[in-house]
Parts: structure tokens; C-alpha cells; sequence
């Protein structure tokens, strides 16, 4: 098996198999998003199949009146045939190194098991999240079932 890190401008010719990987994990018709905000996406191949891949995004957030970098991590998607293999645990770690590279201070993680992810460190978020949304060009507040949290390390440099 092979981790790939890629940058949203090397996405353009993953794009269709991505999403085709989406609809087999989650049986339903999903769509990846890529946005300005989009850091990266961490995926794993094995034989030119892709197995598991989660996204990275970085949006300027604020939660009780702090304003602060975050990231925000989603779309982990496991192909059935090779959960239970610790892929999750890999791609969460490539995600955090490159989320912590982009100077952020907490990452969220949107989750439909979030028992999954205690192990990596987050916790249930139960506060509302404040974002800037870029394309409305005002604050929003948002708050997401099975939305976790993690405090990153200041940068060291």
C-alpha cells in the first residue's frame, strides 16, 4: 500500500475515482468539495485502488470570541474490504502533520462514528462553531452531530 498526499492541484485527475470511492463507502450519491479552503487529501492505494483517503481543509474560525486557524478534517472513507486495518489511524496522522504545517490551532472532525477517533485524541464538540464564510463573505455559526475537536501544539520553529 501507498499514502499520497496531495495538494488541491494535483486532485484534478483523481477527482472521478474519488467520488466513485465516496458512493461505495457510504452507499449514496456524494460529491467531494474542493474548495479554496482545501489543504490537502491523504490517500491510500493499494494496486492503483483506492482504499481510504480523507480531506484537509483550512478556514479561519472563532469560538468564544477567539478567532484562530483551524482545520477542518472530513470525507475519511474506508473501502469495507480493508477496514479494521488501522488506515484511519494513518491518514488522520498525514492529515495532522500537514494541518499543523499550515499554522492551525484546532482541528474539527466530522464524523458518523466518532467512538473512532477518541484514540486519536478528539473529543465531542459540544460548543457551536463561528466560520467566515468566504463565498457569502459573513460569519456563520454551525453546529454538527458527531463533530469532534482537537488542541494542536503551538508551532515550533
Amino acid at each position: 500500500m501507498e499514502v499520497l498526499i496531495l495538494s488541491a492541484d494535483q486532485l484534478k485527475c483523481w477527482k472521478s475515482k474519488l467520488n466513485q470511492h465516496l458512493q461505495l463507502v457510504f452507499n449514496s450519491h456524494i460529491e467531494a468539495v474542493f474548495n479554496e479552503e482545501l489543504l490537502c487529501v491523504v490517500l491510500v492505494i493499494d494496486d492503483e485502488l483506492i482504499v481510504a483517503f480523507g480531506f484537509a481543509y483550512r478556514r479561519e474560525m472563532s469560538q468564544r470570541g477567539k478567532v484562530f486557524n483551524a482545520g477542518i478534517i472530513g470525507g475519511i472513507a474506508v473501502h469495507p474490504d480493508y477496514r479494521k486495518q488501522g488506515l484511519c489511524k494513518i491518514i488522520l496522522e498525514n492529515i495532522e502533520r500537514s494541518i499543523e504545517l499550515a499554522g492551525v490551532e484546532q482541528s474539527f472532525l466530522f464524523a458518523y462514528e466518532p467512538s473512532i477517533y477518541v484514540t486519536s485524541g478528539y473529543t465531542i464538540l459540544d460548543t457551536p462553531i463561528r466560520y467566515f464564510d468566504r463565498s457569502q463573505k459573513r460569519w456563520n455559526t454551525y453546529v454538527y452531530r458527531g463533530g469532534m475537536v482537537k488542541k494542536h501544539p503551538e508551532p515550533v520553529y
